[in-house]
């Protein structure tokens, strides 16, 4: 079963994350969020003595406002324009951000890295970016919509209140920043799981660091430069490191203005979005072929004349591109970062990717971003895959994927009208994934990101671990991705329960240690893969923010299941090698190894079969099938005799 997470690659974590969380405003350190989660602007400081007995948070934050210049003065501020320069350290990128914002609730974000541009704002009654690629996208996740409303609370200075029923602040003791002894403040809250710690410095009561802590995510900023403005200290130089992608930036603030007229249309999301495609006449492209191969789906895509198999893939914020076949095509890459992918974090860079084609649909060019990506998927498939058709491209559509007849079409959404039979689900938009609803088991519900390069449903690591599964009767295997391999354990579980319809017996795999990439996210109980969505015809509906299910053709097959415990893969060489054997199972038994070369199956030379799909194929053939396997260890030749079982 090849559980390749072929398309989690640093996808979300850099552009969605540039704007996307503006709304947690704390105004008491004026909170900027760019790049993750950060570049933050803080009123802050002071020059009162220090209290070694001061123990009360309250107390804390009152002599840190009294210190930037008075509470009053800070709650007279009903507006501000900031514009600095930043630098993301070691990367090769640098630019500049403007900020307006307009209290209550309104802002707008202007973020220009040459190569790379995104605008992000909120109106007052929702959030919006408009992404590198200019496509108008609103967040409608229940996360945003907390962190919106806490972002208001906290314009009111709620948390200064001792009795507020939805913040709490406590002393956490005195730690050293920047060689200055610190009161640590925590800023907690009953809405969410997000928290703050405040570094005050004992000596001026400036702010010398903030530490924001949410679900997936963690940043540490700190402060320089304080300067009065209208009676109001701001720091202008701040250093920010993002985790766990551990992001450098620093932002240097060249101007700041407060109280300035701003006109509100300025927050408002632009009327439509850019077009950037064409499509043929009718506005539709319908009954494309695609190639279902390991469930993932394979697209063919046009690019300088040359065609190549992309995946299409829900779950990459942004598309990508082979960072060699980048090459190849003369691209020019631009800046090295990291982003999270699978199972750790993954280095990529932003590409231009000239005019493409797929099911006669013409796209301009676009800034997508770049990884090493050909030889995760060559090693797996056995064939060449150049990029990730992702975000970028699927949001456009309605696109509508029938897997078992192996078709996609594509609608434009003014020319799209569902008359059918199918159900309607409501789809969240997270970063540009989309995220909805499903129940395992009857019991284990929540959110979950629909990841169409997800070749099956896992479980995220946190939520594993808090529901004890890997008590669970389990087999262990290998994840692999952009962000590199992982432990997985795979269970068979009673049901999941998706749109109404119920799915019995699925296997759901669960992360066996703690990661640090998509699958240590907490916001989510996991991804639904494609080994759900096969049973189905799938409708994505980004403009409406909706999924349609029909029953598709499968719908009642059951999915095929590997047998033997082997995970095999290519070698440079193009050999074909069994990089883990799982415990317990046939493979096991049998005395494979890993680091096995596989040269016949049944005294056949393993030439005369059609290449490492086939092979996988066998695998999963009925229990009690016996194959003779002969594999290269070593200088030996060896002949073991590979009985399959049923699996869980």
């Amino acid at each position: 079963m090849i559980k390749s997470r072929a398309v989690c690659f640093a996808r979300r974590e850099f552009e969605t994350n540039m704007g996307k969380d503006t709304l947690t405003k704390q105004r008491e350190v004026h909170v900027i969020k760019l790049l993750s989660v950060c570049l933050l602007i803080v009123l802050n400081v002071s020059v009162l003595a220090a209290d070694e007995n001061l123990t009360d948070p309250y107390q804390i934050l009152a002599r840190h406002f009294a210190a930037i210049g008075g509470l009053d003065k800070i709650k007279a501020e009903k507006s501000s324009y900031l514009e600095g320069t930043f630098v993301l350290e070691g990367t090769g990128l640098e630019g500049s951000l403007k900020r307006w914002q307009k209290y209550p609730g309104r802002s707008r974000q202007e973020v220009d890295l040459t190569s790379f541009r995104q605008t992000s704002g909120d109106d007052g009654t929702r959030s919006w970016t408009v992404d590198a690629n200019g496509k108008v996208q609103f967040e409608t996740s229940a996360i945003m919509a907390q962190r919106r409303e806490l972002a208001l609370h906290d314009e009111n200075f709620a948390y200064l209140d001792p009795n507020s029923t939805i913040f709490k602040l406590t002393f956490e003791g005195i730690q050293d920043v920047q060689g200055q002894p610190c009161y640590v403040v925590r800023k907690s809250n009953t809405i969410n799981e997000d928290f703050h710690l405040l570094f005050i410095s004992t000596e001026t009561f400036y702010l010398l660091k903030l530490e924001e802590h949410q679900l997936d995510n963690e940043s540490q900023t700190f402060y320089y430069d304080y300067r009065p403005i209208n009676g109001v200290k701001h720091a202008f130089l701040q250093k920010t490191e993002v985790l766990p992608v551990q992001m450098k930036q620093t932002l240097t603030v060249t101007t700041f203005e407060t109280n300035t007229e701003l006109d509100d249309a300025l927050f408002s999301a632009p009327v439509s979005d850019t077009r950037d495609f064409s499509m043929p006449e009718g506005g539709r492209s319908e009954d494309i072929p695609f190639q279902y191969i390991e469930n993932h789906i394979f697209v063919t895509v046009r690019t300088n004349c040359q065609e190549s198999l992309w995946v299409l893939d829900t779950g990459a914020g942004q598309s990508v591109i082979d960072r060699e076949y980048a090459r190849e095509l003369g691209l020019e890459a631009s800046g090295t970062l990291q982003g999270q992918g699978a199972g750790s974090t993954v280095e990529f860079s932003f590409v231009t990717l000239p005019e493409f084609e797929f099911a006669g649909v013409r796209f301009s060019s676009q800034t997508i971003v770049s990884i090493d990506l050909r030889s995760i998927l060559e090693n797996a498939f056995g064939f060449q895959v150049n990029g990730i058709l992702g975000y970028d491209f699927i949001s456009r559509f309605v696109t509508k994927i029938d897997f078992a007849h192996e078709l996609i079409s594509l609608y434009t959404p003014e020319n799209f009208s569902y008359a059918g039979s199918g159900t309607q689900i409501e789809m969240e938009l997270r970063k540009n994934i989309p995220v909805v609803s499903a129940t395992v088991d009857g019991q284990y519900s929540g959110k979950w990101v629909l990841d169409l390069g997800a070749s099956d449903v896992s479980f995220h690591y946190p939520f594993a671990q808090k529901h004890a599964f890997d008590e669970r009767p389990a087999r262990e295997s290998i994840a692999a991705g952009a962000g590199g391999q992982f432990k997985l354990m795979v269970s068979r579980f009673q049901t999941i329960e998706f749109g109404g319809f119920i799915i019995e017996k699925p296997l759901i795999s669960f992360p066996l240690n703690e990661t640090v990439g998509a699958f240590a996210s907490r916001e989510f109980i996991g991804n639904l893969g494609n080994g759900l969505f096969e049973h189905f015809v799938l409708y994505l509906d980004y403009h409406k923010q909706r999924i349609i299910l029909e029953k598709g053709a499968n719908f009642a097959k059951p999915p095929e299941t590997d047998n033997s415990g082997l995970q095999i893969r290519l070698t440079a060489t193009r050999q074909i090698e069994i990089f883990f054997v799982s415990p317990g199972t046939p493979a096991e038994k049998a005395g494979l190894l890993k680091g096995d070369i596989i040269t016949a199956i049944n005294q056949l030379d393993i030439k005369a079969f059609a290449g490492i799909i086939a092979v996988r194929k066998l695998l999963r053939e009925a229990p009690a099938t016996t194959y003779q396997l002969t594999v290269r260890r070593g200088d030996e030749l060896k002949t073991v005799s590979l009985q399959l079982e049923a699996f869980l």
